[in-house]
């Protein structure tokens, strides 16, 4: 859909200004969306990961993600204050592991975002996700298990053969084109008018 001059007709040349226009921005995303997309002997479980993967990399591009501190010095007095708090009978090496964790206090994470471009996109992306919030932590739940493959109550190793997940790679795809469109200039409605054809 993002790329076919058949379907955008005369808006095509304003999606390939947009794209070029965002090209340092978007091209991670785009690069591990079309690798993946098209290489059919990909298996679906690095083609979720990959699709997810792209999503959470987009967001952060195109609108930062970061919770707002109320100062720049708040955030810096705050990491100061949870690294100060950590036990000092901690071995030195588990103490240095924690604290350059705790240097990512603030960031949005993945179900966050999710939400966001979920938000924006709610006439696309709701059909194919209809429980807004049990559906992104799903998502979530199992990028975590694809990532660490540590079972859990959602996601154990029967994830890997089932058609739950064929079917959540395939609407995670869905996902990324319509994130992809929109970051394109086009708007929630005319997205829904273009892929309600395939």
């Amino acid at each position: 859909v993002v790329l076919s001059k058949s379907k955008l007709g005369p808006r095509f040349a304003e999606a390939l200004s947009a794209c070029w226009r965002l090209f340092d921005r978007i091209e991670t995303p785009v690069m591990l969306y079309t690798g993946t997309a098209y290489q059919e002997g990909a298996y679906l479980h690095v083609r979720l990961l990959a699709y997810l993967q792209t999503l959470e990399i987009l967001h952060r591009e195109l609108y930062g993600g970061s919770r707002q501190f109320p100062k720049e010095c708040s955030w810096a007095t705050t990491l100061a204050a949870l690294r100060n708090a950590l036990p000092g009978e901690l071995p030195e090496e588990l103490r240095c592991a924690i604290s350059n964790g705790l240097s990512f206090q603030g960031g949005m994470n993945l179900v966050e975002r999710l939400y966001d471009f979920y938000d924006r996109y709610p006439l696309c992306l709701a059909p194919i996700f209809p429980n807004r919030d049990s559906d992104m932590k799903a998502l979530r739940d199992a990028r975590n298990f694809l990532t660490h493959y540590t079972e859990q109550k959602k996601f154990t190793r029967e994830f890997l053969f089932s058609t739950e997940l064929y079917q959540m790679s395939e609407k995670t795809r869905w996902f990324v084109e319509v994130c992809l469109m929109g970051a394109l200039g086009f708007k929630d409605n005319e997205i829904r008018e273009l892929i309600r054809f395939f």
